[in-house]
């Protein structure tokens, strides 16, 4: 009698998914991530006939890690929790530490490194309590590079050590080459070369003898990229070129790697303008920053995608483009905002209220001959791809509360409704108020595309949010980062229909009102602007 033939049906489509499953983890860890998608495609569409729940939750764990990996991160998260919620209820501790940390992981592929540590460090205390040391080999390595990611170099090293120790007791090379990349890039970081020959020289020792392991080839070949950037001779530096559009152009095998290889071309695109001065290596540039927006929208990448929106925008600045910088720099942090980047949001704001400084000094550039050294500097590009290159957590930025100047409700023609100032020395007629929204709809361009826009005059901010048909004008002194969550949460309380009726009221019979006999209108002013 065959094997088969002594087992139940659903035992049968069991062992298959379960073989299904196998197939998929060793495709995975090979390289080879498409097929593995495939395979676990093949098992959800088995399990519909037996509906195991223990059997679903791993069927779901492995397809929300091949998600993540290979770069869609929030269906990857979404199907993770699903798994996380399953494990739960069947009290399986040891799985729920494994997804714990997939789940941290893919959180730190977001940028949300804060949460990613959380899940991280909840992983570990399981895995501590009910399994051997060695079993938390993996989320060592993690809290090594999120450690590294957030500037904490020291706790990166010793995690990705201790991590590098327990991959060799296994012996699993795969988990050695990944940690061995981490710590090989933190030295690169560090620009201590010895050491990063030494990583590299292990690594090509692991690439020789997996010869068919696709995922450990692209580990070596990026790193290999990496070491030949920093060389300076132009041969190395075409080398180091050549491996990067080559994995950039074949298939995602670890979306991560993509990603580096993306941002290590584009910094060399920037060191060869900064070198050579020609504006051809600007369409190198415009065409790898599209590329590396493709694949951030494309896998929900929303870190990635407001960091490449802040970086398109200096480049725009560079070719003195100035309305697509400022639409890009909002477009950057309303996703950063909305997406609960805090620091990410604070650091867009920053970049935005310094173009607004210099912007009288970017508008005379078109009549000079700076060289694109000179504009890359104005435009601050390297703390920014020093932080990219890191895929790093924005610096602490100091935000203080702005100083409220006034605040006035226009129609979309200019005619104001409504003004209020805060401050008792601010003396400002309507028409002064009219002239200000002239002039920045001349110099904004295209009018609030992007919901917000700000401007600079002189020592103040102008702030202007649209909820068509009326304006809010908010004017300030200091930063925008409050400022604008102040007229966000303004613009909230307003459009609560009791209030805005009334003040539609007054926009058609274009008549002017006070707070004082608004009794909701004066309820928000007061807890947003007067509290």
């Amino acid at each position: 009698m065959k094997y088969t033939e002594a087992l139940k049906p659903n035992e049968i489509i069991r062992k298959k998914i379960e073989l299904y499953n196998i197939k998929s983890s060793v495709l995975w860890k090979s390289g080879d991530l498409k097929k593995a998608l495939e395979c676990i495609s093949e098992s959800l569409k088995m399990f519909n006939k037996i509906g195991d729940q223990d059997l679903l939750a791993h069927i779901k764990y492995l397809h929300g890690t091949l998600l993540s990996e290979s770069g869609d991160l929030i269906k990857g998260l979404e199907i993770l929790q699903n798994s996380l919620e399953i494990f739960k209820k069947l009290k399986d501790i040891i799985k729920i530490s494994k997804v714990l940390n997939n789940i941290g992981w893919t959180y730190k592929l977001q940028g949300k490194l804060d949460l990613a540590l959380d899940y991280m460090k909840r992983s570990i205390d399981l895995s501590k309590k009910y399994k051997t040391q060695r079993s938390i080999r993996i989320q060592l390595g993690n809290l090594g590079v999120i450690n590294w990611q957030k500037g904490n170099l020291n706790e990166a090293i010793h995690y990705l050590n201790q991590s590098l120790e327990l991959d060799k007791e296994i012996g699993n090379n795969l988990e050695i080459m990944d940690t061995l990349f981490y710590l090989f890039t933190i030295s690169l970081d560090q620009k201590i070369l010895s050491e990063c020959q030494k990583f590299l020289d292990e690594m090509k020792k692991i690439t020789e003898l997996e010869v068919n392991n696709k995922r450990i080839h692209a580990i070596y070949e990026t790193a290999n990229a990496l070491m030949f950037k920093i060389k300076p001779r132009a041969k190395k530096i075409y080398e180091a070129q050549e491996i990067l559009k080559r994995i950039i152009n074949s298939d995602v095998i670890k979306f991560e790697l993509t990603v580096i290889a993306m941002i290590n071309l584009c910094d060399l695109y920037i060191y060869e303008l900064k070198s050579n001065d020609d504006e051809e290596i600007l369409n190198d540039i415009n065409e790898i920053l599209q590329k590396l927006f493709l694949i951030a929208k494309t896998h929900n990448s929303f870190h990635l995608l407001a960091e490449v929106y802040l970086i398109q925008a200096k480049f725009s600045l560079i070719q003195l483009d100035l309305q697509k910088a400022r639409t890009l720099l909002t477009k950057a942090q309303n996703l950063a905002d909305s997406k609960g980047l805090n620091r990410l949001a604070m650091t867009i704001s920053e970049e935005h209220d310094h173009l607004l400084g210099k912007y009288q000094v970017w508008t005379t550039l078109d009549k000079s001959k700076l060289p694109f050294s000179e504009k890359l500097n104005l435009a601050m590009i390297n703390p920014q791809m020093e932080r990219l290159l890191r895929q790093g957590e924005s610096k602490d930025i100091q935000i203080k509360n702005e100083i409220p100047i006034a605040l006035n409700i226009l129609k979309e023609n200019g005619s104001v409704l409504f003004s209020k100032a805060f401050i008792p020395d601010w003396v400002v007629d309507d028409q002064l108020i009219g002239s200000l929204i002239s002039a920045f709809r001349l110099f904004s361009g295209q009018l609030f595309s992007e919901s917000f826009d700000r401007a600079k005059f002189g020592e103040y901010f102008i702030l202007i949010k649209s909820i068509s048909p009326l304006l809010i004008c908010y004017i300030y002194k200091g930063q925008t980062y409050s400022a604008t969550h102040k007229v966000n949460e303004f613009s909230n309380k307003i459009i609560k229909k009791e209030i805005w009726d009334q003040m539609q009221g007054y926009a058609q019979r274009n008549e002017i009102f006070s707070h004082q006999n608004f009794p909701g209108f004066n309820e928000a002013l007061t807890e947003v602007f007067l509290s």
